[in-house]
């Protein structure tokens, strides 16, 4: 097996990458296998809509604001300073919401969950860019984008399934961070940033001003509105039009999971044969299409077929598997490992701000329009994303 390490420390490849894939699981079950049990939650703690989102923003806004500044710690201080900290949180934040006696601390155990989110969610494609050479990114990208799908296919299940048994339940996950803290102690020793600050932001900037690096950037904040949208109307959907239980929830979720794992599996295979620009164009019109039948279905036919969303929610997935690992293994590429913290990092804040948009713009559509407004919406922007790629798309 050829040597594709630039930095061993005391991990083998298969060491590093149960690491990676590891940290991209932590990260994406935060959220995955709390939504099944929000509406529920939501009802015990006399929450409205409005309060679903909020707590929604609790767990993804930190990270908007934060990320830049841990992507200049982990460059400066190595990646360990940034993971340890992270875990604990993790630990710390699902503990206070799985016993939170109110709606306050239930608000403040999930900031917390937003602040070690905003720690440990830009590591594992900082880890891959730092681990692996550039020729081996594309496909370790592919295999942690089938990683995460097949998480989010997951954590909506047993964050339903537990739910129903008590609703503390899926909270109790976040005790999963301590089996990646043995992981993290045997990360090699990042090589920390030897240039003056005011150098090494120079370098950055000049980094993320370029066109090609702008493009996936705006790219990352598309997909984390469409995805977010989605996570934010599709459960309120099948709750009040289905009156859906949250095991039920769960697996219309994780239907979207099944379809990014379905691509991320022979993303190696496509991206040998098609181009990056078709595939990104043809994701592009599976969410237009999937946001077109999450407004017909309901019209159409009522209440009567719950399980014909699955159709459209595992298209977006779909999309989101063929846009996720070209978009991270993108900046990878363009990015250099003495600045690839701070690039990783403003890509990080990027998908907070979108996911924080996503949740923000399609809650008061949902409000004031109704769920058929709110998919409305999201077909406009889908369409607006795709136009983006035919004409930005870096030559």
């Amino acid at each position: 097996m050829p040597d594709v390490f630039k930095m061993r420390g005391t991990l083998t490849e298969r060491t590093a990458l149960i690491l990676v894939l590891y940290s991209a699981l932590l990260d994406t079950m935060r959220l995955s296998v709390i939504v099944p049990i929000l509406p529920e939650t939501a009802r015990y703690y006399g929450l409205d809509a409005s309060g679903i989102s909020l707590l929604m923003l609790m767990l993804t806004l930190p990270g908007a604001f934060l990320t830049p500044i841990v992507g200049v710690w982990a460059d400066r201080f190595g990646r360990k300073a940034v993971m340890m900290p992270g875990l604990i949180l993790t630990v710390i934040g699902g503990c206070i919401c799985a016993f939170a006696p109110s709606a306050s601390f239930l608000f403040a155990g999930c900031l917390i969950l937003g602040l070690s989110g905003s720690l440990l969610g830009i590591m594992h494609t900082t880890l891959v860019g730092d681990l692996y050479p550039s020729e081996r990114r594309g496909s370790v990208m592919g295999q942690v984008g089938a990683a995460i799908s097949i998480g989010t296919a997951l954590y909506p299940v047993i964050g339903g399934l537990l739910g129903e048994m008590h609703r503390s339940l899926p909270f109790f996950t976040a005790l999963f961070a301590l089996p990646l803290i043995p992981l993290v102690f045997r990360l090699p020793n990042h090589q920390k940033n030897s240039r003056g600050l005011k150098l090494y932001i120079q370098a950055s900037l000049r980094q993320l001003s370029r066109g090609d690096t702008l493009f996936f950037i705006i790219m990352t904040f598309a997909c984390f509105v469409m995805l977010y949208g989605q996570i934010a109307c599709v459960p309120i959907l099948a709750d009040r039009l289905y009156c859906a239980a949250p095991s039920e929830i769960g697996l219309l979720l994780a239907s979207c999971s099944a379809g990014s794992a379905a691509v991320s599996f022979i993303y190696g295979r496509l991206i040998r044969h098609i181009s990056k620009f078709v595939l990104m164009l043809a994701a592009g019109m599976l969410y237009c299409l999937s946001q077109s039948l999450l407004v017909i279905f309901p019209i159409c036919f009522g209440a009567s077929f719950f399980f014909i969303l699955f159709l459209p929610v595992c298209l977006a997935g779909m999309s989101q598997g063929i846009l996720f690992p070209i978009i991270s293994a993108g900046l990878a590429d363009l990015s250099e490992e003495r600045n690839r913290g701070i690039i990783m990092a403003v890509n990080g804040s990027v998908i907070r701000l979108g996911q924080s948009a996503a949740l923000m713009a399609f809650g008061v559509v949902l409000d004031f329009c109704g769920y058929t407004g709110a998919f409305a919406f999201g077909l406009l922007a889908a369409a607006a994303m795709t136009m983006f790629i035919f004409c930005r798309y870096p030559k």
